[in-house]
């Protein structure tokens, strides 16, 4: 009797380390090809793979622990709209468009981007450029 639960719980475990390692490697081809940062609820900067970093100029060491608005005008930063941003992303709200930010140089960038909340036990959002 002991043995059938032993071995039931191994096959579970079994499944869910499959199941696991489909998911890492579905999200390690669409961090290959496509730019991504994740940010706390709050808009620090988690992490960011090298699409993004490349495309904003910046080396992930960088950015690592700085808040969003690093990416934006300051004017813009200290705006409601900006405000309204986090506070929609904090409530699981998915948010996608063509936002203006500013790269290492301060120079104008268009991306075309999509905020994703993976509101779980970290508090995570993710966005995919």
């Amino acid at each position: 009797m002991f043995g059938f639960q032993r071995k039931s719980d191994s096959m579970h475990n079994e499944r869910c380390r499959e199941a696991l390692a489909a998911v890492q490697a579905k999200l390690a081809a669409i961090s290959r090809a496509m730019a991504m940062i994740e940010f706390s609820v709050d808009g620090v900067i988690l992490q960011a793979n090298a699409k993004f970093c490349a495309a904003m100029g910046y080396t992930v060491d960088e950015i690592l622990g700085q808040h969003h608005r690093l990416f934006c005008e300051p004017d813009y930063a200290k705006s409601a709209e900006y405000q309204q941003l986090w506070h929609e992303l904090s409530q699981g709200k998915a948010i996608s468009g063509t936002f203006e930010r500013l790269d290492k140089a301060g120079r104008e960038v268009w991306l075309e981007a999509s905020y994703m909340p993976v509101l779980d036990e970290q508090q995570q959002v993710t966005s995919v450029i």
